[in-house]
């Protein structure tokens, strides 16, 4: 039986292995925005970032080993938007992170408990299954959240002739939003992988 909740619980490890990562990297102090602590607002920090991205004319691009990143075109300056569509599309991943928070906090209450209801050695699997379903509704959730965000930015930020490559900028920004987190801050120091399997 457990054999089969630990096989069960494989995808949630590796979410909130990306949780836990993302509260390591977030910032001490109480007056700045705290960092998200899942994926969907991680990803509306890239979009935000590869957006406000400094176009070929304001920076050279970095120097690379690999031919084919040199080749590549940044699909967020193919995408060609206006000062004020990348401000419209800064505000829109900002409200993202601010209507999404409540969610967010529901998905670490719901993956405490799932840990608390696999860590039980008198749980059932009937629990583990009613834990693991309020895991996923709320992941869901978020997911139909940024979905949302995105389709806004789509149709009613960028025009026609911008639609692909927003598209192709948004999910660049998917693609590449742990490579912006950068270092964690001074002083923090990552700490042993937590799950429910490894307490």
């Amino acid at each position: 039986m457990r054999a089969m909740l630990i096989v069960l619980f494989g995808s949630v490890l590796a979410i909130t292995s990306a949780m836990a990562q993302s509260e390591i990297a977030a910032s001490t102090s109480t007056t700045s925005v705290v960092e998200s602590t899942d994926s969907a607002a991680a990803e509306a920090n890239s979009i935000a970032a590869s957006v406000d991205s400094p176009t070929s004319d304001e920076a050279e691009k970095p120097q690379s080993k690999h031919k084919h990143y040199q080749s590549k075109e940044d699909p967020c300056k193919a995408m060609n938007a206006t000062a004020e569509q990348k401000e419209k599309i800064k505000a829109a991943m900002t409200e993202l992170k601010t209507s999404s928070k409540d969610l967010r906090a529901q998905l670490r209450t719901s993956y405490k408990n799932l840990s608390t209801v696999v860590n039980d050695t008198n749980s059932d699997a009937a629990a583990a299954s009613a834990a693991l379903d309020a895991l996923n509704t709320v992941q869901d959730s978020l997911r139909a959240s940024l979905q949302a965000s995105k389709l806004n930015i789509l149709y009613s930020i960028l025009n026609a002739d911008q639609r692909a490559a927003g598209f192709a900028c948004l999910e660049h920004a998917k693609r590449n939003r742990g490579e912006r987190r950068g270092p964690p801050p001074h002083g923090h120091q990552p700490g042993p992988r937590q799950g429910p399997l490894n307490k």
